[in-house]
């Protein structure tokens, strides 16, 4: 029997949440972070994608052969994780410390700084709707 092998490794986003591993259409099991699945299946060709919610990855189509193991990692997009991360940092900073700064005043600064947050809510806008399908990553694995 062919397998597919899939790693999950630690990350900080959605490290609660499960993500449900499909073969060919049909739902097979889930994976929580830094779990491994081994998935057997009959030699042949299949379509692995993988599922969160709405939120999907891309589909990797494979040929398997006889005894043959895939290795594949499922994680988030890397630009999903810094975009959020820069809007965290925006918000967090906006509420802490500028607030004060930008009371009085209306600055180049303030409107940069509305400019890059209005800019980064957008990018996760787009992630979360018409960009669902590409939200995580499914990519061979060397081992």
């Amino acid at each position: 029997m062919a397998r597919i092998v899939v790693t999950r490794p630690k990350e900080w986003m959605h490290r609660f949440n499960r993500y449900t591993l499909s073969i060919d259409g049909v739902e097979h099991d889930s994976i929580r972070m830094e779990e491994v699945k081994e998935i057997n299946l009959a030699a042949g060709r299949h379509r692995l994608q993988a599922r969160m919610n709405w939120l999907t990855s891309n589909e990797m189509i494979c040929n398997l052969g006889e005894d043959e193991i895939l290795y594949v990692r499922l994680t988030v997009q890397p630009r999903i994780t810094w975009v959020r991360a820069i809007v965290s940092v925006l918000v967090l900073s906006y509420i802490l410390l500028l607030q004060r700064f930008f009371r009085d005043q209306h600055s180049v600064a303030e409107y940069a700084f509305w400019t890059l947050l209005v800019l980064a809510l957008c990018t996760v806008a787009y992630d979360i709707t018409v960009g669902r399908k590409s939200y995580l990553r499914l990519t061979r694995d060397d081992k």
